[in-house]
């Protein structure tokens, strides 16, 4: 320290004292100054040498030289520390903040007392400067420490809390506030938390309440907590045990994870209907074979019915309703063909509504309530007015007294970028009832094909099913509100797309069926019922036909004939080979090769046959197979592939 003179300090206790004054002062950082009022001379400690950045050897103590330390915005506060000091009898303290001569700044608490001789005249001035710069740092990044935890806590939706249970105190950070829905003067406490717990989860959280006074740690556990709105937070609790000089106390965790359980449930949701729709798929991909042998077989029953020419009509109409039946589990598994087109679409609900009125009956109202400006969506026009009429007869069975069915269209802002060709708009098409409403459990159901609320024998449950797969195929998404009582209303909803709309589709003729001249036909097909009665019908109109059960005997077939083969007729799906890998193959070695290929699912799926080849989708009649082997083999009427 640099020693004042004696009349400042007094008697000086020189030596070992001294040395442990100067090393506590420069270890609390703590410098000390001392104003003598009538000789006007100041000493400064060595540590406020440190602390102002000046030189004890050069730099004299005045009180100019402290004042021109300070940083300029912060002198007029420490003038008026020194002022206060000089006219009262208690210490005085401030912050402010020095500048070093090398521009570094310090933040510094500085304290100061008058002291007065035995007639209460001011003789000294004394006072110490702390530099606080380091600890105000430290709370500064304990602060920012926080902040972040409870921005992570907000974001991650976990909350964190103590409790002493022989206190009784119990701590919790802002996130828990939030996840209970508690405005933050709420003391915390264990009766606030019970008192947002579900009534049903009670029971079990005093349970482990009442073990917190064993020494055992309670394991992770799931509640319901039901905030002043009345929404209920599925949460998470994880507690631990943790003993600090020998005081228990409880920590934990608050999760909320009732978004993630959401997602888990849609995720469920969404492996349940794409494993459905597999499943249905594949059932419409077998039954339309049988379908089509069916309807084979019928064209030729009726030229020899005779007198039971009517009951063979009902098996044709019998066959139609179940080719329908499979159309709609196509759908539902995303797999029937769809030939979408840009569609106005307040045109087509206007056009379908008279036939909605029909079938839906006179004792329901229907209203259509149009967007101002005319949607365009890209879809296959049958397949929405299926949408559409599948609604409606799904309302009108909720509504058996009569009622209102209103149907809106509204035009929206996407909530996604947009694909292909979509703008960025989408329109929303609501169709709402008055019926009878579904509880949460049907809500949950009503899209999975052959669930049904209707008496046995009275649905199918494929109407819903359908609209779900064609809106799907669509690029659109189907959303419900409902409650028992208030009715439903379905949200259908279809991206936009600035193509222009299309006039409405038309009645086309059917092509002709004119008979073969003895072409050859190679027909590949490995359902034994579909081949022999394509191949019946086929010799019987005048084509010779190479049958072959399986791609390894039609390449055989193949090898042998192929210079009189005019027309490959080949199912898509088959083992060692499909369909359009055969075609391909056989169009390598002869390009003119006419192809026709059969299938019962999405003629676009596994991607394009040979150019120049045509899809027969399955169930067919036996006119409308002719018709395409015909117009096939026409070879002025189809492109050549290339050589």
């Amino acid at each position: 320290m640099r020693r004042p003179p004696e009349s400042l300090w007094g008697p000086s206790v020189l030596g070992e004292r001294e040395e442990l004054l100067l090393e506590a002062e420069r270890i609390a950082h703590v410098g000390t100054w001392a104003w003598d009022m009538k000789t006007g001379t100041v000493a400064w400690s060595e540590e406020l040498y440190r602390i102002l950045g000046r030189d004890p050897h050069t730099d004299e103590a005045t009180f100019e030289n402290f004042i021109a330390s300070i940083q300029a915005d912060d002198r007029a506060l420490v003038m008026g520390l020194s002022q206060r000091a000089s006219a009262g009898d208690v210490a005085e303290r401030a912050d402010f903040r020095v500048q070093r001569p090398d521009g570094t700044i310090r933040e510094v608490m500085g304290l100061a007392q008058i002291f007065r001789d035995a007639g209460g005249v001011p003789h000294r001035m004394v006072g110490a400067i702390i530099d606080m710069t380091d600890s105000i740092r430290a709370g500064r990044e304990v602060e920012r420490a926080l902040e972040r935890l409870e921005d992570a806590q907000r974001l991650a939706h976990v909350g964190s809390w103590t409790f002493d249970p022989v206190r009784g105190d119990v701590e919790w950070s802002s996130e828990v506030y939030r996840i209970l829905g508690l405005p933050p003067e709420t003391r915390p406490s264990i009766e606030a938390l019970f008192e947002r717990l579900h009534p049903d989860d009670h029971a079990a959280a005093l349970e482990r309440v009442a073990r917190l006074g064993s020494a055992i740690p309670f394991d992770s556990v799931e509640y319901r907590l039901v905030r002043p709105d009345g929404s209920v937070r599925h949460v998470y609790f994880d507690t631990q045990l943790k003993k600090e000089a020998g005081v228990r106390l409880y920590v934990g965790t608050m999760i909320d994870v009732t978004e993630r359980k959401l997602l888990e449930q849609q995720l469920v949701q969404s492996q349940k209907m794409e494993a459905l729709g597999r499943l249905a798929g594949g059932i419409a991909h077998d039954f339309n074979n049988l379908l089509t042998v069916i309807l084979l077989s019928v064209d030729f029953l009726s030229k020899h019915a005779g007198v039971h020419g009517s009951r063979v009509e009902e098996i044709r109409n019998a066959a139609g309703r179940a080719a329908s039946l499979t159309g709609q589990l196509l759908a539902f598994s995303r797999r029937a063909p769809l030939r979408p087109v840009p569609l106005d679409l307040n045109a087509v609900i206007t056009r379908t509504r008279t036939l909605l009125e029909r079938v839906i009956g006179e004792d329901i109202e229907v209203t259509f309530s149009p967007a101002a400006e005319a949607p365009t969506v890209l879809a296959p026009e049958a397949q929405l007015e299926q949408v559409l009429l599948n609604l409606a007869v799904n309302a009108r069975d909720a509504m058996p007294s009569g009622g209102h069915l209103t149907i809106r269209t509204v035009v929206q802002p996407r909530s996604t970028s947009p694909r292909g060709g979509a703008t960025g708009r989408q329109v929303r098409i609501s169709v709402a009832d008055s019926g009878t409403g579904m509880d949460a459990t049907t809500r949950a159901r009503i899209f999975e094909p052959f669930f049904t609320t209707k008496e046995q024998g009275k649905g199918t449950g494929l109407g819903l099913a359908t609209v779900f797969g064609i809106v799907s195929q669509c690029g659109g998404t189907v959303e419900v509100e409902s409650e028992l009582g208030k009715g439903s209303t379905f949200h259908v909803v279809l991206p936009c797309t600035d193509a222009t709309a299309i006039a409405p589709e038309t009645a086309r003729p059917r092509a002709g069926t004119s008979a073969g001249s003895g072409e050859t036909i190679l027909l590949v097909e490995d359902d034994t019922a579909v081949r022999t009665t394509v191949a019946g019908v086929l010799s019987e109109a005048g084509y010779e036909v190479l049958a072959a059960e399986r791609p390894s005997r039609a390449l055989a077939l193949w090898e042998q004939h192929r210079k009189r083969v005019a027309l490959l007729l080949c199912d898509v799906v088959m083992p060692e080979l499909d369909g359009r890998q055969l075609a391909a193959r056989l169009c390598e070695s002869e390009p003119t090769l006419r192809v026709v290929l059969m299938t019962g699912h999405d003629p676009g799926a596994g991607g394009p046959g040979p150019v120049g080849s045509r899809m027969l989708a399955k169930p067919f009649s036996p006119a409308e197979l002719l018709a395409m082997v015909s117009t096939a083999i026409d070879r002025a009427a189809l492109p050549r592939a290339p050589s």
